[in-house]
């Protein structure tokens, strides 16, 4: 809206709402308080006079609108005083009883903002819990909600909101409550998309208004309004309830949340959709992909060398070739998030871990200890040094008390012994002499390609009527048709498989140690 920034850096909207704060904020008696409600309710009516005329000279000219604005949103602010100071008086009479007669825009956006206002107050606010301005909030909402809600069916919220809606929350923003040198979460800007969303909900007939008014309160992103009211943290009925029980004094509104799921799923749909192309993989990204990921592998096979130097033997003719699945995953590409590619990489490395000790696992020998046992440690040195081993795998020792964790880790350190603790095996240990278990990793092959229909079914949820409940994001699902979720997941996400060939002699007798800790 053009005059908005100009309209909130202009201090005469404030002007009528000081006068009235100088006049009567005070607690201190004054003459002034005998005639109070006069002056106010004369005070307004005085500022009710400018909203449509100048006069100059006894010549009368229709204001412009930018003066309308700026008259309303001083009657505005006016008003808003007089509710932070919890006053009463013939003054809402008069109020509530020019609602009927709003003509013009700038009427309605100021009344819009007044009634915004207390519902705020009434529902929003824990800084006003029961304060003088939240229960005079509750009071007129109580009294006036018949004219109010007359008033609302006789206007075009649509055009409010599509003209005005930068400058409500704004104003809004503006009014928030505080306490001195306190941080706090703003709340305004929900009550405020909540009060124009369920208002649009019960005062429009037309489902395009409403939806068109959705998507301007969205601000681009359909995520944030589906999050808030349908979601786990969040529910429409927790929030509608407060405003249907004041406006309409029951609790039958299961047609509103319906519509306003319905128009949710449809908009947030379509917005998902209208990303496909934004999201579409080329064949670049996927060649780029590949070669990332096969990276990965090779760091994780520098990385546990040890474990694979059977491949340095020039003496190794391998009896046994394997090509094993180490990973596959589906995801959108191309994948540049950091965290992600962290985990991606430690989800290679712990599979060539579990994959080397699935094919060496015959060759071990299995010793179960106790865990109440008190000499843990002195158990398991006993069992392995005779195995001449050069790796222990191990959960940094869960489950030992310090004297034994100690113990243990001070002698694998005196014999320059490798401690990997990346994989997760908290009753588990494993002490291995790699010379001897001869396993190598020939290469790694990496594989990108379309995701099936049927694999499709397993990011889905589907209903009797055959709509398939997507899950967009956390807890979300959006109804799709198959076809419409086949081709938006087939552009946007692919399967990745890597493969890793490894290649072992006949593994020898007791290579390593397999230990079991029980109860």
């Amino acid at each position: 809206m053009q005059f908005a920034e100009k309209i909130l850096n202009n201090s005469l909207i404030y002007y009528s709402g000081t006068i009235y704060k100088t006049l009567f904020a005070s607690d201190k008696q004054s003459l002034l308080a005998l005639y109070k409600n006069t002056v106010i309710l004369n005070l307004y009516k005085d500022i009710s006079r400018l909203q449509y005329y100048n006069y100059n000279n006894n010549e009368k000219t229709i204001k412009s609108e930018y003066e309308k604005l700026l008259v309303q949103m001083d009657l505005a602010y006016f008003i808003k005083c007089i509710v932070d100071k919890g006053d009463s008086g013939n003054i809402w009479d008069k109020l509530f009883s020019d609602f009927p007669y709003s003509v013009e825009e700038e009427q309605d956006l100021s009344l819009v903002c007044i009634t915004n206002y207390l519902f705020y107050l009434a529902e929003y606010e824990s800084l006003a819990k029961d304060k003088p301005a939240q229960l005079t909030s509750k009071k007129l909402l109580k009294e006036y909600r018949h004219i109010i809600l007359d008033w609302f069916y006789g206007f075009n919220l649509l055009e409010i909101v599509k003209n005005y809606k930068t400058l409500i929350f704004s104003i809004m923003n503006r009014w928030e409550w505080f306490e001195d040198d306190k941080a706090k979460f703003i709340i305004s800007e929900h009550s405020t998309t909540d009060y124009l969303i369920f208002m649009a909900l019960n005062i429009c007939w037309n489902d395009d208004d409403i939806e068109e008014i959705v998507e301007l309160l969205s601000d681009g992103s359909m995520f944030s309004l589906y999050s808030r009211y349908f979601s786990k943290e969040s529910s429409f009925e927790d929030l509608y309830k407060p405003f249907h029980s004041i406006f309409f004094n029951n609790n039958d509104f299961e047609d509103r949340k319906t519509r306003l799921l319905g128009i949710l799923n449809k908009k947030y749909r379509k917005e998902i959709l209208s990303s496909v192309e934004s999201k579409k993989v080329s064949d670049q990204d996927i060649e780029e992909y590949k070669t990332q990921l096969l990276g990965y592998c090779t760091e994780a096979k520098n990385e546990f060398r040890k474990l694979f130097c059977a491949e340095d033997a020039d003496d190794v003719e391998a009896a046994n070739h394997q090509m094993i699945k180490l990973l596959s995953l589906t995801t959108e590409l191309p994948l540049s998030d950091e965290y992600i590619n962290r985990s991606i990489k430690n989800k290679i490395k712990q599979r060539l871990l579990s994959v080397y000790l699935s094919m060496i696992d015959k060759g071990l020998l299995e010793q179960s200890i106790k865990k109440k046992e008190k000499k843990i440690a002195q158990t398991i040195i006993e069992n392995i040094e005779t195995i001449n081993i050069d790796i222990a795998f191990g959960m940094r020792f869960l489950f030992l008390d310090n004297e034994n964790k100690t113990r243990l880790k001070d002698y694998l350190e005196s014999q320059n012994i490798e401690i990997i603790t990346l994989l997760r095996l908290p009753n588990e240990y494993y002490f291995i002499n790699t010379c001897t278990t001869n396993v190598s990793i020939q290469g790694f092959k990496v594989v990108v390609r379309e995701i099936t229909p049927d694999e499709i079914l397993k990011y889905c949820k589907v209903n009797d009527e055959g709509d398939y409940y997507y899950n967009v994001t956390n807890d979300i699902y959006i109804p799709f048709s198959k076809k419409e979720l086949y081709e938006y997941i087939r552009k946007t996400k692919k399967v990745v498989e890597i493969y890793v060939e490894f290649s072992n002699q006949e593994i020898s007798d007791n290579c390593g140690m397999h230990i079991i800790l029980e109860d």
